[in-house]
């Protein structure tokens, strides 16, 4: 990014009508179009779009049409269960304003006549519900708005997580368990994930317990909850996001791709955005991170 900025202050700029900044108008929004940030901004509106849309395309073109086809016994859970198991998650977790809730809400209600049913079941379910837009600028900028989207979502839900369980600490049959919720996004990726090495990837990092996971969940059931180990589900969630993020960097210089993005902006949060969330280049600070 620095040499970028170098570079514009080098080059001999166009005769066009200037911003505050001295700065062609017709030129900077031309690099800014050729060169946009790692992480453009989305609307509060565009986030749950987004995830909305991602949801709408994991249940109709891959969840319940491999569910009705194919369960393998090499599955540590049925796939029918597993699905049920994170619509059931979800419904608790996405907030109660945002368009998924009707649509989780009928998805439940409808299941088992949705399994034994035809195609025409699910999309009757799903029609009222559809959104007839495509995912924001934002989520298709690094080509797959459908992985944006998901991510989205199990990012919606993570925080979900901790806000359910809050609202019912004092009713200990209601609180939903950090690792049980952990393992139903295992299963999700595993089972309904199109993109097989995405997948593989994830389930090596998952059931080695990378980014300590094993052990952060494991105090939940030791001591009982509380705020400070329910957290530990959306933050364990976004380290995992991030080593994402960083893997397909390296991979995209191997592969000798263009890559301008430097180690640090293909990490969320980015520090111009929260320097409070950051310690160091390298460091989090955990808890501004999550009130961010």
């Amino acid at each position: 990014m620095d040499e970028s900025i170098t570079e514009m202050t080098n080059m001999k700029m166009p005769s066009a009508p200037e911003n505050n900044f001295g700065w062609p108008l017709a030129w900077f929004s031309s690099f800014l179009k050729d060169h946009p940030p790692h992480f453009m901004d989305r609307s509060k509106q565009e986030i749950f779009r987004d995830a909305h849309l991602s949801l709408e395309f994991l249940i109709g073109d891959g969840a319940f049409m491999s569910l009705r086809s194919m369960d393998s016994p090499s599955k540590k859970r049925p796939l029918k269960t597993a699905l049920k198991n994170f619509l059931e998650i979800l419904s608790k977790t996405v907030p109660l304003s945002c368009s998924m809730k009707p649509l989780l809400r009928d998805l439940l209600q409808e299941y088992d006549k949705i399994l034994t049913g035809e195609e025409a079941e699910l999309l009757d379910v799903m029609k009222p519900h559809k959104l007839d837009i495509d995912w924001s600028q934002a989520c298709t900028q690094h080509e797959s708005g459908f992985t944006c989207g998901l991510w989205t979502l199990f990012h919606i839900s993570s925080v979900g997580l901790v806000k359910w369980n809050q609202l019912n600490a004092n009713n200990s049959d209601l609180i939903l368990s950090s690792k049980k919720v952990a393992d139903t996004l295992r299963d999700v990726i595993d089972y309904f994930f199109q993109c097989e090495v995405c997948s593989d990837h994830f389930l090596f990092e998952y059931d080695s317990c990378s980014y300590d996971r094993c052990n952060r969940f494991r105090f939940e059931t030791e001591r009982g909850s509380k705020m400070e180990e329910w957290r530990e589900y959306p933050l364990w969630l976004y380290e995992t996001h991030n080593g994402v993020n960083a893997r397909l960097r390296e991979e995209r210089i191997e592969a000798k791709e263009d890559e301008d993005a430097t180690p640090s902006e293909v990490l969320w949060p980015p520090e111009n955005r929260c320097k409070s969330c950051w310690k160091s280049t390298e460091r989090w600070n955990e808890t501004e991170v999550y009130r961010w």
